[in-house]
C-alpha cells in the first residue's frame, strides 16, 4: 500500500502478454468462492501470464495472507511485490487515511504506535515472510519503486525476464506515475457505498478514469490536502521501529537501502 502499485497495476496491465484477469484490489484469494472463480478465469486466459495486483497481501495483521489458496494456482505461480521507503510509505498511509476518515490522530502518535498498521505495512520481511515460506525465493520478485524511479527500462525489463514476456522496447522506458496520495480523488459519503457495490467492480472498467474521478467528486470525493508535518525526528524514530524488520530484509536484498 501506497508504494507504487497502481504504476506496477498500469504497467502490467499495458504489457501485451498479460492479462489481469480481476480489477486492481479486488483481491479475489481473501475468499474461497471469488478464488475459484479467479483459478478459472486464469485457467481460461489466452495470454502468457495471467493474474491480479492488490495491496491486502501485504497488510497482515489487517488482512489474512491467503498463501493456502495462493497454492491452488499451481506450481507456475510468479509473486511480485513493490516497496518503497518505508518511513515515507507511512506518511502517505497516514494522509490517506486521514483523507477517509479512517485516521484522527497526529501523525507522530499514529506512525509510532508500535502495534499500528504504519509500522506492520511498512514492516516489508515481516510482510513477505508467510509468502516466502509457502512459495520460497525464486518465486517472488521485488521490486523497489525508487530504483523503477530512477531507471524505469531496468526495472521493467527485468519484472519481464521474471515472468518470461518479451520486452516492449521504447515503452519500457516510460515511467508510469499513479495514484499519487496528493492527487488522487477518494470516494467519501455516498461515492464510498456506490463504490463498495458488487455492480461497480463490473462498470468500473468501462468507465474511463477521469470520468470516474469527476464522478467521485461530485459525490464528495476531495484531493487529499491533509499534508503530514512531522517534527525533525520523526524519521528516525520511526526507523527504530522498523530497524530490525529492515536487517532482515537487507539480508536477502542487500541493495535495498533507504537513507
Amino acid at each position: 500500500m501506497k508504494s507504487g502499485t497502481t504504476s506496477l497495476y498500469e504497467i502490467l496491465r499495458r504489457h501485451p502478454q498479460v492479462d489481469l484477469v480481476a480489477e486492481k484490489e479486488s483481491s479475489e484469494l481473501a475468499a474461497a468462492i471469488s478464488a475459484e472463480r479467479f483459478a478459472a478465469r486464469i485457467a481460461g486466459s489466452t495470454a502468457r501470464v495471467a493474474g491480479e495486483v492488490s495491496t491486502a497481501y501485504m497488510q497482515a495483521p489487517v488482512h489474512d495472507q491467503p498463501t493456502r489458496r495462493a497454492a491452488e494456482l499451481g506450481k507456475n505461480l510468479r509473486l511480485i511485490a513493490i516497496v518503497r521507503d518505508p518511513y515515507q510509505r507511512a506518511i502517505s498511509h497516514w494522509q490517506h487515511w486521514v483523507q477517509l476518515g479512517r485516521e484522527s490522530r497526529p501523525v507522530e502518535e499514529a506512525l509510532l504506535d508500535p502495534d499500528g498498521p504504519y509500522r506492520a505495512f511498512s514492516s516489508y520481511y515481516r510482510q513477505l515472510g508467510p509468502w516466502l515460506d509457502e512459495f520460497g525465493f525464486d518465486s517472488l520478485h521485488l521490486i523497489r519503486l525508487e530504483d523503477y524511479q530512477t531507471d524505469p527500462t531496468a526495472t521493467a525489463r527485468s519484472l519481464w525476464e521474471f515472468l518470461g514476456v518479451d520486452a516492449r522496447g521504447d515503452d519500457d522506458g516510460v515511467e508510469v506515475h499513479a495514484n499519487a496520495a496528493t492527487d488522487r480523488v477518494v470516494a467519501v459519503g455516498a461515492g464510498r457505498r456506490i463504490r463498495d457495490l458488487p455492480i461497480y467492480r463490473l462498470v468500473r472498467p468501462l468507465v474511463p478514469g477521469n470520468a470516474r474521478r469527476k464522478v467521485s467528486a461530485a459525490l464528495g470525493g476531495t484531493k487529499n490536502r491533509q499534508q503530514a508535518d512531522p517534527t525533525g525526528d520523526l524519521r528516525a524514530r520511526f526507523g527504530e521501529l522498523v530497524a530490525a524488520d529492515v536487517v532482515e530484509l537487507q539480508a536477502h536484498w542487500p541493495q535495498f537501502r533507504w537513507d
